[in-house]
């Protein structure tokens, strides 16, 4: 009897029931919360390299390096510039392809290895596509050049972001080291200078 009683004094109680509420869903809803925080983060970090593309692009477009002397060093003041300082700039790579026509753009060497190498690589063995049929992988990280006159300039950029929150990196494809990568690409034809 002293039993049922005690029973029923406590399934009348209460107290505490909602910071047992809050101890299920805090978890829950935090880890949602930092989930939208590190998308935002990312989104914020493709902007800017998205708008520091475009901007080296027009500037290259008419011949200039940004009066830098160096299309990089220019590439990666601009992030940081569009940045506020998330992204780290020393971290991203940058390459350019040269050509006289839209149908002649070469076609780059893919890696299909899972989980996603960095660019440029391909662990030994792994299947990729040859574009140039030498059957080697070329990493295709060609030299830096801005072109001449009325050449077209493909400007490529890519920055490892890494990804902390599970959520987001089950949503997101990642490279081998759990990082997600973010690229930016614009095409312009030079003038005629």
């Amino acid at each position: 009897m002293i039993i049922f009683r005690a029973m029923q004094r406590l399934h009348r109680d209460r107290r505490g029931a909602a910071a047992i509420e809050y101890a299920i869903v805090s978890p829950v809803f935090l880890f949602l919360l930092f989930s939208i925080i590190e998308m935002g983060m990312i989104m914020l970090s493709a902007t800017a390299i998205e708008s520091a593309t475009s901007i080296a692009a027009r500037t290259a477009r008419i011949g200039d390096d940004g009066g830098t002397g160096d299309l990089v060093g220019f590439i990666r003041e601009e992030v940081r510039a569009r940045s506020w300082g998330m992204v780290n700039a020393d971290k991203i790579l940058i390459t350019t392809d040269l050509v006289t026509s839209y149908e002649n753009l070469p076609k780059p060497e893919q890696c299909l290895a899972t989980p996603t190498p960095p660019i440029g690589t391909c662990p030994p063995g792994e299947p990729f596509i040859d574009a140039d049929g030498d059957g080697i992988y070329d990493g295709n990280l060609p030299a830096l050049n801005l072109g001449t006159s009325s050449e077209i300039v493909r400007l490529r950029v890519y920055y490892p972001a890494h990804i902390f929150s599970p959520l987001t990196g089950a949503l997101m494809e990642q490279t081998a080291e759990g990082e997600y990568l973010i690229s930016s690409t614009t095409m312009v034809k030079n003038e005629p200078y």
